[in-house]
């Protein structure tokens, strides 16, 4: 039996190319079409901060926020904890300029609202700071017990 009159078993090797070049470019439109999981998250924890609700209004929010946290490598955590401190020291300016440039009846208003966006901050930093919302272990507890009850100074 000749060769050519033998079937053929496996693929052909354009078939492999074929898939190969396939699997790339499925790939490649995936990563680039897909938004930065740590871009989203960014921009997720703007849009709350410039929302102006307070903390339990927006529990849904910080939920999400902390488990895209949780999914991110360090460096990316970290590049969204660092956006988080770039809006607070904007956000500080803004805050203070507005105190300032209102009246002194609007005055009260402004530092409410201030208020409830610092108690927002406060759960967008438990959310960015990976196991910063863990309860302490008893020898934890323990600790911080005895530190907090000796006396300060020797005597």
């Amino acid at each position: 039996m000749n060769r050519s009159s033998r079937p053929r078993r496996g693929f052909s090797k354009t078939a492999v190319v074929a898939a190969v070049v396939v699997a790339v470019a499925a790939v490649g439109v995936w990563y680039l079409a897909w938004p930065d999981l740590a871009d989203k998250t960014i921009a997720m924890q703007r849009d709350l901060l410039e929302s102006g609700l307070g903390p339990d209004a927006t529990k849904e929010q910080i939920v999400a926020i902390t488990k895209n946290v949780d999914q991110l490598n360090a460096d990316d955590a970290g590049r969204v904890r660092q956006a988080l401190f770039g809006d607070l020291r904007g956000m500080q300016q803004r805050n203070m300029t507005r105190y300032f440039d209102a009246s002194e009846a609007e005055r009260q208003a402004v530092l409410d609202a201030d208020i409830a966006r610092i108690q927002l901050l406060g759960k967008l930093f438990d959310a960015v700071n990976p196991g910063s919302m863990r309860l302490p272990t008893d020898a934890e507890r323990q600790q911080w017990e005895e530190r907090t009850e000796s006396p300060r100074g020797g005597a």
